[in-house]
């Protein structure tokens, strides 16, 4: 039993490896078709040239010519991308049609001389293709019994005889040798398949890595970057809306980090939903950004309106819209900011006890570009307050916990 298992195994094909790669091996057998048919032609009008200028051989010339315009009707069929009767009927015609030519060489044309041609074609030709064993097998089987039908009357006896054991011996060593090579191309292209697709899956987690944030599913700072590469400068109309977490902070506190991360999701979740998961950055903690380019203005209106809705307080939004190029992405970026932190600053004036940490960095923020620093990022250290040289005088900002580092 085993013997016959690892015989089944060489020598008869997986069918549902075989269906898995079928349009694999489909265009990799219709390109040699096309190359084969291409050879067959160049050397029928060879020989059919030979044969127009030696008298010896005028006989021939119609069969030349005959198999010359099927080789060309072969090639013209490999060109169409989806063959009326299918691909893998036209690789076993093309098979038939190459075998059936050495067996008019041999047995019709040279009745006197070895069947070396047809031989050596049904040795090799089922070699160049991945067909299905049976089918291939029930070619090779076809052509012997033609040859055997030619060959018998067209023969002396012991030639016959002898060319019958030559076709009989090769015809069945191709058959084996055709259904074993075919097993091991299904699974060479099976396997090329598999690695094609594993690496393809580990470029786009490399690319989701590195371009969307992994909490959110919203495209990260790095992803942002490549938005420059877009010709932003250029397009009009363009909204940008900046988003800000209120209270963040004292749910990180009070409830924990899970919560806190569960807060995030639900903003981002809102921002996804009403401006689309392609348009959504995540740009720091607590900070979104989301770009919509192309929209009319009453779309913008109704996007915004409805991401107003559904954070109600949770978050501080800033929004603003070119519709022409009066400013640019940069200048855009920064209104947008600017009117976020305002309604940041009206939510901490109405809630007065929900003022954070965060807040305090704002409103020092504030005083470095009001003194002509611009906006400056502050990094915290383990137990020290920060601090910064603003006009010659040390600025001093105390109560701030290291997790805003």
């Amino acid at each position: 039993m085993k013997i016959l298992k690892k015989y089944k195994e060489k020598f008869f094909m997986d069918q549902e490896m075989y269906q898995e790669v079928s349009s694999e091996i489909a265009a990799e057998n219709n390109q040699i078709v096309r190359t084969g048919s291409l050879l067959v032609m160049i050397t029928l009008a060879v020989m059919s040239l030979v044969g127009f200028f030696t008298p010896a051989l005028h006989r021939y010339l119609t069969v030349y010519m005959s198999y010359f315009f099927l080789g060309l009707s072969s090639f013209c069929v490999s060109l169409i991308k989806k063959p009326k009767l299918g691909i893998e009927i036209h690789v076993n015609v093309f098979i038939l049609l190459v075998l059936s030519f050495g067996v008019i060489l041999g047995a019709y044309l040279s009745p006197n001389e070895l069947t070396v041609t047809y031989v050596v074609l049904m040795l090799a030709v089922p070699l160049l293709f991945i067909t299905i064993p049976k089918i291939n097998n029930g070619i090779i089987l076809s052509t012997i019994l033609l040859y055997i039908v030619i060959a018998g009357k067209m023969q002396p006896r012991d030639l016959f005889q002898y060319n019958m054991i030559d076709v009989l011996v090769f015809g069945i060593l191709s058959m084996f040798v055709s259904a074993f090579l075919t097993n091991i191309k299904i699974q060479r292209v099976y396997y090329l398949k598999k690695n094609a697709a594993m690496e393809q899956e580990e470029r786009e987690a490399a690319e989701t890595a590195a371009n969307y944030d992994k909490l959110t599913g919203c495209k990260n700072r790095n992803a942002l970057a490549w938005i420059y590469e877009e010709n932003v400068d250029r397009t009009v109309p363009i909204a940008v809306i900046m988003c800000d977490l209120n209270g963040l902070k004292q749910v990180n506190d009070l409830k924990g980090h899970v919560a806190g991360d569960a807060f995030i999701l639900k903003i981002a979740n809102s921002m996804i939903e009403c401006f689309g998961q392609e348009h959504v950055y995540r740009i720091g903690g607590d900070e979104f950004i989301a770009i919509l380019r192309g929209e009319e203005q009453q779309n913008f209106d109704a996007q915004i309106a409805m991401f107003r809705t559904e954070v109600g307080a949770s978050a501080s939004v800033g929004v603003e819209v070119r519709e022409s190029m009066d400013i640019d992405f940069d200048e855009l970026l920064k209104k947008a900011d600017a009117k976020m932190y305002r309604e940041k600053q009206r939510y901490y004036a109405q809630h007065p006890e929900r003022k954070d940490a965060h807040q305090a960095i704002m409103e020092y923020q504030e005083i470095l570009a009001s003194a002509g620093l611009g906006i400056w990022h502050i990094i915290l250290k383990d137990g020290e307050a920060p601090r910064m040289q603003v006009d010659g005088k040390m600025a001093q900002l105390l109560g701030i916990e290291s997790e805003y580092m």
